[in-house]
């Protein structure tokens, strides 16, 4: 909660204070205008009074005070969108059905490339994937979540690469003959994640970007959303570079082909 507060806090001082400011601006400006309508107004006192109030700062300033409360209003708004996504992830809203979850992952890797300078090389090997039940807005969430993270990683790499690779493994049994799960591996071969942040990385509010870029509200919902599925997402062992996060999802209870 104290990380809520302070992700609001933050842009809101910034609004508050830049409207005390331009408060004093408009109180300053409405003065010089009264002065100028004084019968018999000489000139050298209204370029005096003008001096005097700093008018030439003032409307210099009210631009850049406004473009603040702009992008304050900009950052609360995209911080009550995201709140108002993970609060929906976990209360469960939407409606089951089977997904196809080889469509998910490539709609996943088309919206991450989407307008981006950088275009890493994308591996995908989706072969023999069973569907799985569940919300398909979600689990699209989720994996736009997790494939966009990976290309944020290798934006500034020389030889960027990611990889979306993904298998169901089918247990046989006699009282359920195909039941099984589907591993999904999505990684990249960035600079990785320290080792302080790969312990905190599923955290509301935890995030190793800048604050432009990243709310730290991604992996967490994604967890949410995975969770709820019944299923688990970890991150693979430490390698010497790049990050590798495991998703596994209970699949159907058959077998199908999609």
């Amino acid at each position: 909660m104290a990380r809520v507060v302070h992700e609001l806090n933050v842009p809101l001082s910034l609004i508050v204070g830049s409207l005390q400011t331009l408060e004093q601006y408009v109180t300053a400006s409405l003065h010089y205008i009264g002065a100028t309508r004084q019968p018999q107004v000489r000139d050298e006192d209204l370029t005096r009074l003008r001096t005097e109030l700093d008018l030439d700062y003032l409307v210099g300033n009210a631009p850049a005070l406004l473009e603040i409360c702009r992008e304050g209003t900009r950052r609360l708004t995209h911080v009550m969108q995201q709140l108002k996504v993970y609060s929906s992830q976990s209360t469960g809203l939407g409606l089951a059905t089977r997904v196809d979850i080889r469509k998910v992952l490539r709609d996943a890797v088309s919206l991450a490339r989407w307008g981006r300078e950088v275009v890493p090389t994308v591996r995908c090997d989706l072969r023999d994937l069973a569907p799985v039940t569940g919300v398909a807005e979600s689990l699209a969430q989720a994996f736009v979540n997790v494939v966009g993270n990976a290309f944020d990683a290798v934006a500034a790499v020389a030889d960027p690469r990611v990889w979306v690779c993904a298998r169901t493994d089918w247990l046989h049994g006699t009282t359920s003959p195909q039941r099984g799960w589907l591993e999904i591996r999505v990684g990249d071969n960035g600079s990785g994640i320290r080792e302080p942040d790969r312990r905190r990385i599923f955290e509301p509010f935890f995030t190793t970007k800048s604050r432009r870029s990243g709310m730290g509200l991604g992996l967490a919902i994604t967890k949410e959303i995975v969770e709820s599925h019944g299923g688990t997402i970890t991150l693979a062992a430490p390698t010497p570079r790049g990050t590798e996060f495991v998703i596994r999802l209970p699949a159907a209870d058959q077998r199908a082909t999609l």
